[in-house]
């Protein structure tokens, strides 16, 4: 309960505390990303997911398709946290990522929410992603948005397989 001083609701009605990340989070940029971002965002990947981070080389194939659309949040000029989507009917989380210093602040569940929404704005139905079969935390907070795990890939991650989750609109 101590986590809560300080905090007020929302104003959701679901309950959601505004917490130390809501600053940041209000000045999230929703954007259609262009190759003029591969670099910062080639770099915020390695940082945060280092082995398995992607290849500069997808980066730019991704950057560079029509129809990919990012949410990301800055801190003191570096991307603090960074997520990414695609396609439509059918759309895929791409990545989901928030700076080791910038956690515990709300900041992948307003991304995770960000992306939902420019999904259901480009007319998606449903939304796929992949998660570390091992990383419960991140499980857990898909689930908490509506999503349920409907399959699995195998060594999908250099030393996890992966959990395909989903979200119906």
């Amino acid at each position: 309960m101590a986590d809560n001083i300080g905090r007020q609701e929302d104003g959701s009605g679901n309950g959601d505390l505004l917490g130390p990340g809501d600053a940041l989070s209000a000045g999230l940029q929703r954007i259609e990303p262009g190759l003029e971002y591969l670099s910062r965002v080639v770099d915020f990947d390695k940082r945060i997911f280092g082995r398995d981070a992607w290849p500069r080389a997808v980066w730019r194939y991704e950057l560079a398709q029509r129809g990919r659309y990012m949410a990301y949040v800055e801190a003191n000029g570096e991307i603090a946290a960074l997520g990414a989507i695609a396609g439509v009917p059918e759309a895929e989380v791409l990545t989901v990522g928030v700076d080791p210093r910038w956690r515990r602040r709300g900041l992948a569940r307003r991304l995770l929410r960000e992306l939902l929404d420019i999904a259901l704005d480009q007319g998606a139905v449903v939304v796929f992603l992949e998660v570390r079969a091992r990383d419960r935390g991140a499980q857990a907070l898909y689930e908490q948005q509506g999503f349920r795990a409907v399959g699995r890939r195998p060594q999908y991650y250099h030393d996890d397989d992966a959990l395909i989750m989903r979200w119906d609109a």
